[in-house]
């Protein structure tokens, strides 16, 4: 039950972040995240892929409201769950989001660190989505590290 009412609340996190309502998102989005991480429900893997791909979803409305120490923190709390994941798309998009959180709150070396992480795990499993998300935000922390080449073949290998 906890499991579909988590999902709808996710949809409709997303159905209102598309008209960027990110009020009603953020709420939709808190609901979800309290039942999932409440402690009244039993951990499985499906109950951490959707936690995983809240956690995914979340990261555009605290994107959108330039809240990137918020999102390093609330990703922070999860990285020993993404770091045990399996699904390696779930996993690099995790890394991915963090990488890029922590370019927004300035820490540039972990956001590169992460980053490269999210980019080896996708490159093993051949997730190009998540190739092209953090090739293109490795991007930002390269060249706002000065190096200004790097980060032009880091955007390159993004398309």
């Amino acid at each position: 039950m906890i499991y579909k009412a988590a999902q709808y609340l996710l949809l409709a996190g997303q159905k209102s972040l598309d008209r960027y309502a990110l009020d009603a998102t953020q709420r939709y989005y808190e609901q979800a995240y309290a039942m999932l991480t409440g402690g009244q429900i039993e951990e499985s893997p499906e109950m951490r892929h959707l936690l995983l791909d809240l956690l995914h979803h979340t990261g555009f409305p605290y994107y959108y409201q330039s809240r990137f120490v918020d999102l390093a923190d609330l990703l922070k709390r999860h990285e020993p769950m993404a770091e045990a994941e399996l699904d390696q798309g779930r996993k690099g998009q995790f890394f991915a989001w963090q990488g890029f959180a922590f370019w927004g709150s300035g820490h540039l070396r972990d956001s590169r660190r992460y980053m490269h992480k999210a980019i080896a795990i996708a490159e093993a499993s051949g997730d190009q989505y998540v190739i092209a998300f953090a090739s293109c935000w490795l991007s930002f922390a390269e060249a706002d590290l000065g190096n200004i080449a790097e980060g032009i073949a880091t955007a390159q290998r993004a398309h």
